[in-house]
């Protein structure tokens, strides 16, 4: 819990295989061509999410029984699929949804995943920040084109963790085979990362700052920031380069 909560402070300064469950419940957003909604989904195994500017969360909880997505204030543009044990949450095709459009509110996904082991989690979002919390997968990947990443108390085979132009915050991760993290102009920090299969992370123009650090082969770079990583335990061989 103490996780979690340095976490979200964290981020505030760095800016049919199965069938729908019953009780599905609708609302139609105060603001026009916005929706506020809640709807269940069984037996699902793999997340594909590709949005622009909302607010995504993804958490896992141990009172969640079925997959439950939730909108808030969200555009009516951006869909929910199930397909067999995949479900896909887009943006309608040539709808002309700018993920810069300023006059959108503060829109907010938030998805509730039963505690079980997920195949994929895979994101691509555009401008919003993105948020995954107590979740187990082989592989999780977190592609974000202007904002921060937050990742706590997860575990996966594989962990690839991408933005353009904000920062990632972790704590409590590991990334068990291959890890990746990258920053195009914003600091990586955090606490308790594992990556005993080692791991390559970059920040552009900006710190990277860890603190309890277990990993096999290391490989971490920095453009224009300071590079500190305390509590270390490495197996392998570790390079380390910083810019001015």
């Amino acid at each position: 819990m103490k996780a979690l909560y340095w976490i979200i402070a964290s981020l505030i300064t760095l800016s049919g295989f199965g069938t729908m469950a019953a009780g599905m419940v609708k609302m139609k957003s105060e603001k026009p061509n916005y929706v506020s909604s809640k709807e269940n989904y069984e037996n699902i195994r793999n997340l594909d999410i590709d949005l622009g500017s909302e607010e995504l969360t993804v958490v896992s909880s141990a009172d969640a029984r079925v997959c439950t997505v939730e909108f808030c204030d969200v555009s009516e543009n951006v869909i929910v699929k199930q397909d067999g044990d995949t479900l896909r949450i887009n943006i309608k095709p040539n709808t002309g949804l700018s993920f810069f459009d300023f006059n959108t509110p503060d829109s907010k996904v938030i998805i509730t995943l039963p505690e079980e082991q997920m195949k994929n989690v895979l994101i691509d979002n555009g401008s919003g920040s993105v948020s995954v919390e107590h979740v187990q997968a082989d592989t999780m990947k977190v592609d974000n084109g202007s904002g921060g990443i937050g990742v706590s108390d997860t575990k996966s085979r594989i962990g690839d963790l991408h933005t353009g132009s904000g920062g990632i915050v972790i704590a409590d991760v590991s990334f068990l085979e291959d890890a990746r993290l990258h920053s195009g102009s914003g600091s990586i920090s955090g606490q308790n990362f594992a990556a005993p299969g080692g791991f390559t992370m970059d920040a552009g123009s900006g710190s990277i700052r860890l603190d309890g650090v277990t990993a096999g082969k290391t490989n971490a770079t920095v453009g224009s920031g300071d590079l500190n990583m305390s509590g270390l335990s490495l197996t392998d061989t570790a390079a380390f380069k910083a810019g001015s």
